[in-house]
């Protein structure tokens, strides 16, 4: 729907005017979550020649490959956006992700540092994440990472308790589940990736995520596992064929067959 009526913005304006930055954003994220890299991709370069805001390119085109499963160039733009501002812990944390993603963990293990002393000592607050957990679990840091771990878990928790609008997206199922794992709580973890089945709609992200991260890689041959994988790609498939049906007719992209961000299940 999203794509729809922006599609009929695109129609109504008229021709002298830009499309304004928030606007070239959200389409960013919406091409990028529905599985069409090409239009993520333009996007980001006509969001370039606007404002010539170097650093947001560099960080938007990590997460163009990073959702692609390109993690060797998104951890490359990522350097590149380190150059530019050395002491942003958004910019560290998904670099620790991307080599976490390359399985370089000594790698991501210094990038992580790098965000909770950021966030520690210039932020002045802890922030917890589950991927930075990981990755000190994975280097033996086991106090560290239950810190993040356990207080990741708590903050969902009670987001779920007052269901928030952040509650309400659903994107905690696959952090809770990461977390527990990374916990030792299989049967936890478990729970929140079988319930991911009851989700109406499945984006691209998502998919990545259950598909790449190597802290599913403990189950990653669990039936229970491989049938929640099945059904999100039916979902996915579903709603990015329609896109493209969408896409095709408007003359937004040529017919072809869709780059897939995963194999589809057997």
């Amino acid at each position: 729907n999203t794509i729809d009526h922006y599609i009929r913005y695109l129609k109504a304006k008229p021709k002298n005017i830009d499309i304004p930055p928030y606007l070239l954003r959200m389409m960013i994220a919406v091409f990028r979550k529905a599985g069409f890299p090409s239009l993520e991709e333009q996007l980001i370069e006509q969001l370039f020649s606007y404002n010539r805001d170097t650093l947001e390119y560099f960080n938007e085109l990590v997460m163009h490959e990073n959702w692609q499963g390109n993690y060797k160039a998104a951890v490359n733009y990522g350097l590149e956006s380190l150059k530019l501002d050395p002491e942003n812990s958004f910019t560290n944390l998904v670099l620790a992700i991307n080599y976490t993603y390359l399985k370089e963990f000594q790698n991501a293990l210094k990038y992580v540092r790098c965000f909770d002393r950021i966030n520690t000592q210039i932020h002045g607050e802890f922030q917890p994440n589950s991927a930075a957990g990981y990755v000190y679990l994975v280097n033996g840091e086991k106090k560290e990472a239950e810190s993040h771990l356990r207080e990741i878990v708590r903050r969902w928790q009670k987001q779920i308790e007052l269901n928030t609008h952040t509650a309400q997206a659903f994107y905690y199922l696959h952090e809770l589940a990461d977390a527990y794992l990374a916990l030792g709580a299989k049967e936890k973890a478990m729970g929140y990736l079988i319930a991911m089945k009851d989700l109406s709609i499945v984006d691209r992200v998502q998919i990545t995520i259950l598909s790449n991260w190597p802290g599913f890689d403990s189950v990653r041959n669990d039936s229970d596992y491989q049938d929640v994988i099945t059904v999100m790609q039916d979902k996915f498939l579903k709603e990015l064929n329609r896109i493209n049906e969408l896409l095709v007719r408007e003359g937004l992209i040529p017919p072809h067959k869709q780059n897939l961000p995963f194999q589809p299940q057997t």
